[in-house]
């Protein structure tokens, strides 16, 4: 499985929608969905933390 193509788009949707620190609540909705997507069980920390 080539994950690098999709690896390189997901890095690029979370640069072009950054956000000012302590607000990246996007990002981190992003990743979580991402996440999810591979099963990777995951949650929320804080205000925008993702484990």
């Amino acid at each position: 499985m080539e994950l690098e193509p999709g690896i390189i788009d997901i890095r690029r949707h979370i640069h072009e929608n950054s956000k000012i620190n302590w607000e990246e609540y996007g990002p981190a909705d992003f990743i979580k969905s991402k996440l999810k997507e591979l099963k990777v069980l995951c949650k929320h920390v804080g205000k925008t933390g993702v484990i």
